[in-house]
This record gives C-alpha cells, structure tokens and sequence, in this order.
C-alpha cells in the first residue's frame, strides 16, 4: 500500500518512509522486511549486485509498484524527479521546448505579466480604477515571478545545459534525432531544473565523459534535495554520496557512510557477526556437551535438563551474511606481441 499524510502526521526532515515493506513477482521474493526513510537533503546510494531488485525498489518508491506488503508514506506534495535507465522526452519536443517546460511555472507566469503590461501601455488614465487594478495584478505576478527565480531561468538552462554537454548544440535541435544516450542527458538536464525535493537517478554516469561527470558531481553537492542514485561509478558515489543502502539478504542494509566508508563498516559488521556466530554456536555446543554426558545421571540430569533449557532459551544463530568475491580473471596474450 501507497498512502500520503498529512502534515501532522509527518516530520518537517523526512520525505519517504519504507515500513516493513516486501515485493516479489509471483513466486520469486525481491525483497522483505524494508524499514528505512529517506529524509531531506539526503544523499543515498542504493548498492547490490545485478538482479538483487534495485530498479523495482526505485519504481516502487515512484509509485510505479506497490508493495505486496508493508506501506510506503510520503510527505504532503513530495515531488519526485526519476531519471531512469531507459527514460525518454517528447519525441516531439526540442531542446529549447524541453528546458521551458521544466520551467513551466515560471515562463507562464512571465507570459501573464507580458500580456498585463500591454494593458497597462495602452491605458493613458493612470488613475483610473481599472489602471490601477492592473499595477495590483502585475505586481502580484512579479512577486510570484521572483519567487520562482523566473528572472535567472535563462541563465539556469544554460548553464545546465553547458553542464551536460550541449551548449553546442542548437536549442531546435529535435529530441527525435537524438541518439539515446543524448536524451537521456537531456532528461538529466531537465530533471536538474525542475529540482524535485527526491532526485532519484538510475546509472545517470553512464553517458557522460569525464567532464560533464565532474560538473555533475559539482552541481549535485549542493543539490538543495535529497538524492537517491544507483551507479557503479564508486567515485561518483564517493563524491556525491553520505548515506549507502546495501541490499543483502533480501533487505537493506542502512550505512550512515559514503560508498569507500561503507566497504570498511560492512567488513567491520561482518566480522562481528561472524565472531559472535561462532561464539553462539561454540557455547551450544558447550551446553550440549554437558547434558549429553549427563543426562543419565541422577545426581546430575536435572542440570542437564537445564543446560538443555539455555540452548532453547538461546534460539538459533544468525549466520552472517554471505559476501561476493570478485571474479579473478587472468588475460594472456596468445601471440608474443612484436615489439
């Protein structure tokens, strides 16, 4: 279930809550048990390996899914800017259509001023009431104007724009004739402008060179949102990154670290778990060593009744989660290379 609340349901720093959220398809479990939030102007890594179900989390979180259980809260007009891998644009917008439309608001708001000023050029009784009325309606949309930084947004476009690669590029340029790799930058750039309160990117380094990608990790350290991105760029991560989700086990590991922090406190957890798995199971072992020599004996069963009893008291040992080591590959030339 997906619900929103309502302000006072709600504290001012989170926008989205995951509550013992699980999803699979058919018989196949994705994920279980999910309990995290996603507070403002935080800045996740969402880490797994391939298959693991980040992508149908990040749909989820969108609304494009719905959990088999648990809820997913968001906070009052949270809105959400998800680039995805495949995204895509108007194939019959331009450039120039795109950016405007990003800024909507603000060129619509501009477009009414424009129209009240010629109303206002066309009065010569500037005492008049119906003068006077329009000085009140255009002073009300300038207000709303500056609110929007309507008076920066060409410099906003360009910018963005230079940022990711096209300020070479005419702003007719269609989106149709744009290879794939072009639009989904082109989204990014989009998705820049509009400034959601939750960017959420999908491998958003996949089609930039080592320029547009500094100017990107640049732009987002002073993102005023919270992000939640998945790459395998470890750098980017590093750069833009203070909070790593880590998918393991079916759920989600929070790691209040960017992504080379994260690596020691999971080494560090681990080993934690694997000390206390084998300190749990060496004590069951002790314990049941104990009431199985005995046992038979009178002046000593009822200790080994009670030995037994801890065992039970202890419960099970939780192994630790198992880790994927990375494949060792060797490559050999098969012809000696002529110098």
């Amino acid at each position: 279930m997906i619900r929103d609340v309502t302000k006072k349901e709600w504290m001012d720093y989170m926008l989205i809550s995951l509550e013992n959220v699980g999803f699979g398809f058919g018989s196949e479990e994705i994920f279980r048990g999910i309990n995290l939030t996603i507070e403002n102007n935080e800045r996740i890594a969402l880490i797994g390996p391939n298959g693991a179900g980040k992508t149908t989390l990040l749909n989820m979180i969108v609304g494009s899914y719905e959990p088999d259980s648990g809820v997913i809260v968001r906070e009052p007009n949270t809105n959400i800017g998800y680039l995805k891998q495949n995204g895509g644009l108007s194939p019959d917008g331009t450039i120039e259509s795109e950016m405007k439309d990003a800024l909507s608001e603000a060129y619509n708001t501009q477009s009414q001023m424009l129209k009240v000023g010629e109303s206002i050029a066309e009065f010569k009784d500037h005492g008049s009431p119906e003068y006077l009325q329009l000085e009140k309606q255009y002073a009300k949309l300038e207000e709303k104007f500056i609110s929007l930084d309507g008076y920066s947004s060409e410099v906003k476009i360009k910018t963005i724009l230079n940022g990711m690669g096209f300020g070479d590029f005419p702003v007719t340029s269609n989106v149709s004739s744009m290879s794939g790799g072009e639009r989904t930058r082109l989204l990014l750039c989009k998705l820049l402008l509009e400034q959601p309160k939750l960017l959420i990117l999908d491998e958003a380094t996949n089609h930039l060179d080592f320029a547009m990608l500094g100017w990107l990790e640049s732009y987002l350290q002073s993102y005023k949102g919270a992000i939640l991105t998945v790459s395998h760029d470890r750098w980017f991560l590093d750069n833009v990154t203070n909070v790593t989700w880590d998918f393991e086990d079916l759920s989600i590991i929070r790691y209040p670290a960017s992504y080379s922090k994260y690596l020691i406190l999971k080494e560090q957890r681990i080993e934690l778990l694997e000390k206390e798995f084998e300190r749990h199971n060496r004590e069951v072992d002790k314990l049941a060593d104990y009431a199985a020599k005995n046992m038979a004996r009178a002046s000593s069963s009822q200790s080994a009744k009670s030995r037994l009893r801890m065992i039970e008291h202890m419960g099970d040992a939780v192994a630790p989660p198992k880790t994927l080591k990375p494949p060792k590959i060797k490559f050999e030339a098969r012809v000696r290379p002529v110098s």
